[in-house]
């Protein structure tokens, strides 16, 4: 049956100072595909590069558990407002201990990897394109064929002035049979996924640790970036070490390092939490919005007893700003207290488009030892502070749904808004989750115009009779891209829409110069309900709800 979730923000976005505590707005929760009996896991998110509406998600929905298990794959093509797609969906089966990946290319094509037996003696990871929303996917490139192959991930660079645009990139982990080593290997297609190029590897074989849980990104001028764990080879197979192969021609060539810093990883098994199985591998993101910290390499990571982590589970950054050469020192992203018992856990990080960065991690310093909630931290200075938000309206308590599936988060920035995924059982059975996140509730209006952003604020009065005030700010086009000398004018629109999508007015549609505008909208003739007006300038949007009360 297809399903056309529409989200209805129901509350308006804060943006006064100080706001991102436990007392700050929180967005409504929202299931992909709710399912009271099936089992639902490995949620992952992607976006388009800054600002544009599209994304794609991925979850496994477990049929059988354990055979028949399929790749749910919702997509939004209004920066989140409404996702499509079909319950349980199209089968494309999958091992259930193995996530589907998604990335979406230059030209809004869909990418997938994702590992079955379907059709194959030994497990297969497989890479599938689509160019039509996700309704169909072209012939799959068997990537490996390998019992020994695990934890996939892929993307694809889509930076329209990259000398490697429509370049993609899948990496994994693969086992030596027997044995404990294993190295994180690579293949790349440089014809937007249509053919794929020899298996290159990585990592290098350790003497006392062994490489896992890969992450693959691409920078803004063709680089590519690929980060791991160096796990030590003796149970509990702790992370010792951050792994980072850099490549500046697309992939062609690659300099490594099985140690560009120490870590102090948490994998394993966290018995606090009903014996759930613990993903620690590091995930990245790079700074490709042309603002003061373009370039830059960040990687999260869940550490304890290495400074900045306390004695309990916490998320650590760290950045570099010479493309991995070097890093900087850690920097705790979780801002309770130091060292008080609680526990945070999987996370993923986004860069949007101004150079915000968002973490989003499962937490439990608000609840008892068993249960968690899902957490969302924000940083406007590079990493530098931060300050925190509750993303889930409701807790739960983790358990486990097999002895080979794990917890995890994944966070995409689109417009004004994150969209924060993560699965939970609070149902009773484990859902994939979402929730649009109005970056005005984490920032406040005075840090998003510091930092030359986009913003719309919310009407006033609201709710209103006949008449309300829209004020908007738009950055200088400069401050925007990085570039100085750009034509200081781009075209705008502010147009308003009813419940069911319907465009009902326009109050701009021009060309305008950076600044601060305000606009009327008479409402005479219009009915008393919820309207949501949108502001569009090239790849950005933003949409607020206001209310006629009559």
């Amino acid at each position: 049956m297809k399903l056309m979730l529409r989200v209805l923000l129901v509350a308006s976005c804060l943006d006064a100072v100080g706001l991102c505590s436990a007392q700050s707005q929180i967005a409504a929760n929202y299931r992909f595909c709710p399912s009271a009996t099936k089992h639902q896991s490995y949620v992952q998110v992607a976006g388009s590069l800054h600002g544009q509406d599209t994304l794609f998600a991925t979850f496994t929905f477990y049929q059988f558990l354990f055979s028949s298990n399929i790749v749910t794959k919702p997509f939004t093509t209004n920066g989140g407002l409404t996702w499509q797609h079909s319950c349980p969906d199209t089968i494309i089966e999958v091992r259930s201990d193995r996530a589907a990946r998604p990335a979406i290319g230059l030209d809004g094509r869909f990418l997938m990897g994702y590992t079955t037996t379907f059709g194959y003696t030994s497990p297969a990871m497989l890479a599938v394109r689509s160019t039509d929303l996700g309704y169909s996917w072209m012939t799959s490139a068997n990537l490996t064929t390998s019992p020994d192959a695990t934890a996939l991930d892929i993307t694809e660079d889509n930076a329209m002035s990259s000398p490697t645009a429509g370049h993609a990139y899948a990496t994994w982990t693969h086992y030596t049979s027997g044995s404990t080593p294993a190295t994180i290997r690579l293949r790349r297609t440089t014809d937007r996924g249509v053919t794929w190029l020899a298996t290159q590897q990585l990592s290098s074989f350790g003497s006392s640790t062994f490489s896992n849980g890969s992450n693959v990104r691409t920078g803004p001028d063709g680089e590519v970036y690929v980060c791991w764990i160096e796990q030590s080879v003796s149970s509990p197979y702790a992370s010792r070490s951050v792994g980072l192969a850099r490549s500046t021609d697309g992939g062609a060539n690659w300099t490594a390092t099985n140690n560009a810093y120490a870590c102090n990883g948490i994998g394993g098994t966290l018995t606090s939490k009903g014996n759930i199985s613990l993903y620690d591998y590091p995930k990245m993101a790079v700074d490709r919005s042309g603002s003061a910290r373009y370039g830059r390499i960040y990687i999260v990571t869940p550490e304890k007893n290495l400074s900045p982590a306390g004695a309990d589970p916490d998320i650590v950054l760290r950045y570099s700003t010479n493309g991995g050469v070097s890093w900087s020192s850690g920097v705790r992203v979780n801002q309770d207290p130091l060292s008080n018992g609680k526990t945070q856990f999987s996370p993923s990080i986004a860069v949007d488009g101004s150079g915000r960065l968002f973490v989003l991690y499962y937490d439990d310093r608000n609840t008892s030892t068993d249960s968690c909630e899902v957490y969302l931290s924000c940083s406007t200075d590079g990493g530098a502070t931060w300050r925190d938000l509750p993303a889930s309206d409701h807790r739960y308590k983790p358990a486990r749904i097999s002895n080979s599936t794990y917890e995890g988060t994944s966070i995409a920035a689109t417009g004004n808004h994150v969209i924060a995924c993560w699965t939970d059982n609070s149902t009773g059975t484990y859902q994939a989750w979402y929730a649009r996140v109005a970056i005005s509730a984490i920032m406040s209006a005075r840090e998003m115009l510091a930092m030359g952003g986009f913003l719309l604020e919310q009407n006033y009065p609201n709710p209103f009779n006949p008449t309300t005030e829209i004020r908007y700010h738009l950055p200088a086009l400069s401050v925007q891209s990085g570039q100085a000398g750009m034509s200081e004018v781009r075209h705008v629109s502010l147009k308003v829409y009813d419940v069911l999508g319907r465009e009902v007015a326009t109050l701009v549609n021009d060309a305008k110069s950076a600044g601060t505008y305000s606009v009327q909208w008479n409402a005479e003739g219009f009915s008393s309900g919820v309207y949501f007006y949108q502001l569009r300038s090239g790849t950005f949007s933003a949409t607020k709800r206001m209310l006629i009360m009559k």
